[in-house]
């Protein structure tokens, strides 16, 4: 029903034109999506496949799945953006030559909405993209602009942020959690779970134990003191988390969880 809905949606933002969506046998004058896996020509397509049949009066498009029924929506879409009078008549397969199809996007060193990422993956949807990854941690990279050596703690001043609603706090009661714009739990499963049901895998991607100021500031006796990165000997390592000590790893997987 999600992905129905949302053609149904796009297509009148394409063209003014509201469908009418309903279940029954293909029928003339109408874009008419069957999920059958009854012939091997469909079932090797996979799951993200499907065949179109475009007639004189109708279209046919089959799949051995609704996630292949939503991609020959979107070539409907496309076709519809491309010329909105009609279609050449023929028959098509399509079907995607790399599993993943994905885009990282860094939400943490810039705050970007819910929102936003909602229309982010379904421009990805359109585009046939399946895969977004949701870069939730990080902090400005350059510390050593902020302080080094023995004034390395000055570099907690950089911008850091994770955007996830987190339970877990230091003995003063601060949390990792950004204070300009975060996420609740929630909210973000929903998303992923909304997501899930038009096709998109999203994937929250928590950055340590590199680029970790989030939680070094929170809990800087977790932190790697007095060394520099060895690529810039300028460059304090406290936004890295000491995975030497095993409370380190204990704290992270309390994160995780």
């Amino acid at each position: 029903k999600a992905v129905v809905d949302e053609f149904v949606a796009d297509y009148k933002d394409f063209t003014g034109i509201k469908l009418t969506a309903k279940k029954g046998a293909a029928e003339a004058g109408a874009f008419n999506f069957v999920k059958t896996d009854s012939t091997a020509a469909i079932a090797q397509l996979g799951d993200e496949g499907y065949t179109m049949d475009i007639q004189a009066d109708r279209v046919v498009a089959k799949s051995s799945s609704v996630t292949g029924n939503m991609y020959a929506m979107q070539t409907i879409l496309q076709m519809t953006k491309q010329d909105a009078n009609g279609f050449v008549i023929g028959s098509m397969r399509d079907y995607p030559r790399f599993t993943t199809r994905g885009l990282l996007l860094d939400v943490a060193r810039k705050p970007v909405s819910l929102e936003m990422m909602r229309e982010i993956t379904r421009t990805m949807r359109y585009y046939k993209m399946n895969d977004f990854q949701a870069h939730l941690s990080d902090n400005y990279i350059f510390l050593e602009n902020y302080g080094k050596g023995d004034n390395e703690d000055e570099a907690f001043k950089a911008y850091d942020a994770f955007r996830l609603e987190s339970s877990l706090t230091n003995g003063k009661g601060e949390s990792p959690t950004a204070e300009d714009y975060s996420i609740s739990k929630k909210t973000f499963k929903q998303f992923i779970q909304d997501e899930r049901a038009l096709g998109m895998n999203v994937v929250p991607e928590i950055d340590v134990p590199a680029h970790a100021n989030s939680f070094t500031k929170i809990w800087p006796e977790l932190m790697v003191k007095g060394r520099v990165s060895p690529i810039n000997s300028n460059r304090p390592l406290i936004d890295h988390l000491d995975v030497s000590k095993p409370e380190t790893i204990a704290k992270i997987k309390e994160i995780f969880d």
